[in-house]
């Protein structure tokens, strides 16, 4: 929900003229996607909808991590599966990613 909220706006925000009709949304100090900027959201979204249709599970675990910010054992209990189910996805989603965005020149690679 997080994930599709983020995207959503950032989506409008690049119809939008200076801000019109904009409202602002506060995220968690800790939240990693607090800076990105509005292309960031966007090449992270094409990213992660790609993973999805090659792992569902790993694109599930990245927007539950990344977006709302769960722990390992969280995602892992919200999914039904083990801890180290989830660290294995986790990795390989998150390798995936870089590859995948550091061709399109975001900085969110780094992030991830």
């Amino acid at each position: 929900v997080m994930r599709h909220l983020l995207i959503d706006h950032a989506r409008a925000k690049g119809r939008d003229k200076k801000g019109g009709g904009w409202q602002r949304v506060t995220l968690a100090q800790e939240s990693p996607v607090r800076d990105l900027a509005r292309e960031d959201f966007l090449a992270l979204n094409a990213a992660l909808e790609k993973l999805s249709r090659i792992d569902e599970r790993e694109a599930r675990v990245v927007e539950l991590r990344f977006f709302a910010g769960l722990k390992i054992a969280e995602v892992a209990g919200l999914l039904g599966v083990s801890k180290r189910t989830i660290e294995d996805d986790w990795a390989h989603a998150r390798t995936w990613l870089r590859r995948e965005l550091s061709t399109s020149a975001t900085p969110i690679a780094g992030i991830i």
